[in-house]
């Protein structure tokens, strides 16, 4: 779109009504929010291929901040068949849990690993809170 359509645009707008602008701003809504859909459907579905492209044996870490396995490193054991979005990892307990691989992250650097502690930990603060006021 070229700012000269952009400016069209806008000058229509200027001359509706309350009703036709809020019929508008309906519009505008529905629309951003399926094209952030589509963005966001692909983006996990890119991680998803990516996690689903490592070898058993790589080190993974859990990034589900809801997740008492949050922050908690592990090892691909397999990968579940190919309709499967999840992955079977097995964590330093021997405990082995399946996992959505979107969950999941290769990249265990330390700075990487402060940052999700730091978001699981507002994430357990939060959810106390939550427990105390539904009480």
């Amino acid at each position: 779109m070229t700012d000269e359509q952009l400016t069209k645009i806008k000058r229509l707008i200027a001359r509706l009504d309350y009703p036709r602008i809020r019929e508008l701003e309906d519009w505008v809504r529905e629309k951003r929010k399926a094209a952030w859909n589509k963005h966001r459907a692909e983006r996990l579905m890119k991680k998803e291929a990516r996690i689903r492209a490592l070898k058993p044996g790589v080190k993974v870490v859990v990034q589900e901040s809801r997740s008492k396995l949050c922050g908690k490193f592990g090892v691909i054991v397999r990968h579940l068949g190919s309709g499967s979005r999840r992955t079977v990892v097995e964590f330093e307990n021997g405990e082995r849990w399946r996992i959505a691989s979107v969950l999941l992250d290769d990249d265990v650097s330390k700075k990487h690993i402060d940052e999700l502690k730091q978001a699981c930990g507002v994430s357990k603060a939060l959810n106390s809170v939550f427990e105390k006021i539904s009480i």
